[in-house]
C-alpha cells in the first residue's frame, strides 16, 4: 500500500467475538472492523448469529468471550442506554414504535428512547427545543414521503410506512454508527427503493452503518463490503464482487443459480 495514502479509521471492531446459549454457540470467535464512512452489509442463512451480533454490539445480550472496541475503547459489557449516548444505534426486526402515539410524537420521544438524553433533560429542554426537533423530525418524514401521515397513530400505519418510521426515529438521533437489522422485510420494490435511497444519503451525510438483509440484490448492489455468517462463524468477507463468487458462500447461502 502507498505509505502517502491516508488510512482508514477503523469505528467499530469485534475480537473472538463469543455468545454461548446453554451450549448452543450462536456466536463463535468472530473477529471483523468496520471502516468509519462505509455500508457493511452482513448476510447468511436463518440461525446464522447475525442478529444475535447485533444484539452483542448494541449490549442487548451479554458477552461470552472476546472484546468489542468502538472509536478505540473496550466497549464490552456497556447497556445499551450508554452506547446509544456514545452513537451506536440499532433498529430490530420487529416494530418498535408507540402504537398509541401519532408519527409526530414518536418522532419527538425517540432521543429519549435510544438514551441519548436523560428524561430530565427532556423535561427541562422540552419547551426550548420542541420547535427545533419538530423542524428536524420534518425534513426526515418529508425525505420518505411522510408527512401525510405525521399526526396519524402509528397503528393505523402501513407496514412500509412503520418501518420508515423506525429508521427515521433512529436517524434522529444523529447515530455515529446504525446498524439496521432486515430493514426492507415485507417492502414492496418501490418501498424498498426508498429505502435504500435513505439509508445512502444518511451514510452519504457521514453515517456508518451495519446492514443485515436477506434481499441479496440490495445487498450487492448498495454495501461497499460483505460479511457473511454462517452456524454463528464467519465464513467470508470482502467486496460484493467477490463474496458473490465464493465457493463456501455460493454453496451455504447463495445457492448455484447465483453463481450461474
Amino acid at each position: 500500500m502507498d505509505s502517502d495514502m491516508p488510512e482508514i479509521e477503523v469505528i467499530l471492531e469485534t475480537r473472538e467475538l463469543k455468545k454461548n446459549f446453554a451450549g448452543l454457540v450462536a456466536v463463535d470467535a468472530i473477529s471483523f472492523k468496520v471502516y468509519r464512512g462505509e455500508i457493511l452489509g452482513i448476510i447468511g442463512p436463518n440461525g446464522a448469529g447475525k442478529s444475535t451480533l447485533f444484539n452483542l454490539i448494541t449490549g442487548f445480550l451479554s458477552v461470552s468471550g472476546g472484546k468489542i472496541i468502538y472509536q478505540g475503547r473496550d466497549i464490552t459489557g456497556c447497556s445499551p442506554h450508554s452506547l446509544a449516548r456514545q452513537g451506536i444505534i440499532r433498529t430490530f426486526q420487529m416494530d418498535t414504535t408507540f402504537k398509541d402515539m401519532t408519527v409526530m410524537e414518536n418522532m419527538l420521544i425517540s432521543d429519549y428512547l435510544q438514551g441519548k438524553i436523560s428524561i430530565v433533560g427532556q423535561i427541562i429542554g422540552l419547551k426550548d427545543n420542541t420547535k427545533a426537533l419538530e423542524d428536524k423530525a420534518a425534513d426526515l418524514l418529508s425525505s420518505l414521503g411522510m408527512m401525510s401521515v405525521c399526526n396519524s397513530f402509528a397503528d393505523t400505519l402501513s407496514h412500509g410506512f412503520q418501518r420508515y418510521l423506525s429508521l427515521a426515529m433512529a436517524m434522529m438521533t444523529n447515530p455515529e454508527i446504525l446498524l439496521l437489522d432486515e430493514p426492507l422485510t415485507g417492502l414492496n420494490n418501490a418501498e424498498i427503493e426508498i429505502m435504500l435511497q435513505t439509508i445512502a444519503k444518511l451514510n452519504d451525510a457521514g453515517t456508518t452503518v451495519l446492514l443485515i438483509e436477506h434481499n441479496v440484490k440490495s445487498i450487492m448492489n448498495n454495501c461497499d463490503r460483505i460479511m457473511v455468517m454462517s452456524f454463528g462463524k464467519k465464513i467470508a468477507e470482502g467486496k460484493p464482487s467477490d463474496v458473490g463468487q465464493d465457493p463456501e458462500v455460493i454453496k451455504v447461502y447463495l445457492g448455484a443459480e447465483y453463481a450461474a
